[in-house]
This record gives structure tokens, sequence and C-alpha cells, in this order.
């Protein structure tokens, strides 16, 4: 485990349907630190996701020619890359499931 991936994830965040969408609303309807509070939040929900996803997408690499495997935080940063173009551009209150989408997107 990474530097980041250690203190980004050190405490669980479990998920929950009602509380992402009311919190994208939030992040979608305001500007600042409030803003960013939330998204933060959201994206540690989202933590077995993102450590799956990354997990897969080393073991790929690695069964390839690549000379040099990506950092752990590397993947992690671009995973919230991902993740906040996924927060932009999710439609909240229309009965879909954030965590579905994020993984399709992932």
């Amino acid at each position: 485990m990474d530097v980041l991936e250690q203190t980004y994830f050190k405490r669980e965040f479990y998920y929950n349907k009602k509380l992402v969408e009311r919190f994208i609303y939030i992040i979608q309807n305001s500007e600042g630190k409030r803003a960013a509070a939330f998204k933060n939040l959201v994206f540690k929900m989202m933590k077995d996701i993102v450590i799956k996803n990354v997990n897969n997408y080393l073991n790929l690499l690695s069964a390839t020619s690549i000379a040099q495997l990506p950092e752990r935080d590397e993947v992690i940063s671009d995973c919230y890359i991902i993740f906040d173009k996924c927060v932009d551009g999710y439609k909240v209150n229309n009965g879909y499931n954030f965590y579905f989408y994020f993984n399709k997107k992932h």
C-alpha cells in the first residue's frame, strides 16, 4: 500500500446510495471548500471499487512488456480524475446508482 492509499483510505466510509445522491447534488450546486469536502467524502466511499480497479489495472499491465509499471498512487490519482468527471456528468434523482455509474465509466 502506497502513501496516498494509506492516508486517503485509512478510514472506512461505507457507501450509502441515498447519501451519495444528496452529496453529489450538493457538489454540483456549490463551490469551494464545501464542494471539495463532499467530493472527498464520496471518493472515500468509493474505496472498494477504486482499489479493485487499481489492482486489476496493475495486474493486467504486469502481464505486458511495459518497462515500468505506474505507481499505485499515480493510478489512484487517475481514478480521482475519472471520478471528478463522473460527478460532473452524473444526473441526480433519476433513479441511478452512482456506484455502478462510476464503475462503468472507470
